[in-house]
């Protein structure tokens, strides 16, 4: 087993959850007094991981199924109470960590005259549980870039092309390895975190219209080779920035494209736009990938967004979709706090919105 470190300033403690960390206690039930038994449950200690009853009231310790820990059922207390082993699990939830499965197992020791006289408690973290469908959208979305990647060397390596064009394509080569390091470095973030829920989206202030260009330049070589048109309709955002996560919306809106371009027959159309909407007292900005391809049934347009699921099209045609894109984008969209919709018709093509509160959105401030 590796060694542990404990960060005084943070209180928090560190191992890696392929490992077994076990702390043993050892409590004096007459006189109040705890003892740690080995390192572990020092550290346990330090890093206020609860173990007295006072403890347990803590709010970042909840049961299993989210729960209040209640008197009743906190280890120490069963087995002084009722004199035999208790054993119990609960999540504990520590600012800026994921949250972390302990098991707790408790014996109760008598004296001569059959009273508690201590209580020997073992503390486990349990592995946590890692989020598949994370790792799975992430996977998904390494593919997009990769594929750009894998498009433009082809073209660039086999075809004599102007210089103009080589230029533009040499660029969308440098967007495209770009997106595929953004990614793989939030992949990389999510091993570094055991594989459980990602920290949360990274909001700040950021330009649209180029992202949105951007995003859909890396599409740009998926759509050529099916000779489909790909269109941006973005002037309504020039000048406008949004406060949210940029990689993640790009994620969204990637994932969108992919689809279109990927359901949209040779000859098709899939258009990137943007438009105002008036909602309420205020507006909102509606980003809509649109497409003239094979449409989604109605009765199909809430289980698309599960993950793995597949319409009726994309089960029958020779589509190589996982059925992971609209599951990250249901997943993303909800972590930035986003609305979407999708309106198709079967047979006549899609449409998907991404609607994005005025309070999200300013004019660039003037430069300094």
């Amino acid at each position: 087993m590796p060694p542990t470190t404990h960060d005084a300033d943070t209180a928090h403690w560190y191992g890696d959850d392929d490992d077994v960390h076990i702390g043993h206690f050892y409590l004096d039930v007459p006189r109040r007094r705890l003892h740690c038994l080995n390192d572990a449950a020092r550290h346990f200690r330090s890093a206020g991981v609860p173990l007295l009853e006072s403890d347990a009231a803590l709010a970042e310790l909840r049961t299993l199924d989210g729960g209040a820990v209640r008197a009743d059922e906190w280890p120490l207390t069963v087995a002084a109470r009722q004199g035999r082993l208790a054993e119990a699990a609960f999540v504990l939830t520590k600012p800026g960590q994921p949250p972390r499965r302990l098991k707790y197992s408790v014996t109760p020791m008598r004296d001569a005259d059959g009273k508690i006289a201590a209580l020997l408690a073992s503390i486990a973290w349990l592995p946590a549980t890692p989020d598949w469908s994370a790792l799975a959208g992430l996977a998904h979305d390494l593919r997009t870039p990769l594929q750009s990647l894998a498009t433009l060397q082809h073209v660039l390596e086999f075809r004599t092309l102007p210089d103009a064009q080589r230029q533009e394509a040499m660029e969308r080569l440098g967007h495209a390895a770009e997106r595929a390091q953004e990614i793989a470095q939030q992949l990389l973030n999510w091993c570094r975190t055991h594989g459980t829920a990602d920290r949360g989206p990274r909001r700040d202030w950021f330009a649209l219209e180029p992202l949105l260009r951007e995003i859909l330049a890396e599409q740009s070589p998926a759509a050529w080779q099916k000779r489909l048109t790909l269109a941006a309709a973005v002037d309504a955002v020039r000048g406008w920035q949004a406060l949210t996560d940029r990689g993640q919306l790009g994620r969204i809106l990637a994932n969108l494209i992919v689809n279109a371009v990927r359901y949209t027959p040779e000859g098709g159309r899939v258009v990137l736009g943007a438009a105002w909407q008036d909602q309420g007292a205020g507006r909102v900005l509606v980003l809509e990938v649109r497409d003239t391809g094979s449409g989604i049934a109605a009765h199909e347009q809430e289980s698309i967004f599960n993950p793995f699921e597949r319409g009726q099209s994309g089960r029958d045609g020779d589509s190589t979709g996982s059925g992971v894109g609209l599951a990250v984008v249901d997943r993303l969209t909800q972590a930035l706090g986003l609305d979407y919709d999708v309106q198709s018709v079967a047979g006549q093509g899609s449409q998907f919105r991404i609607l994005v509160p005025q309070a999200l959105l300013r004019m660039a401030p003037p430069a300094s």
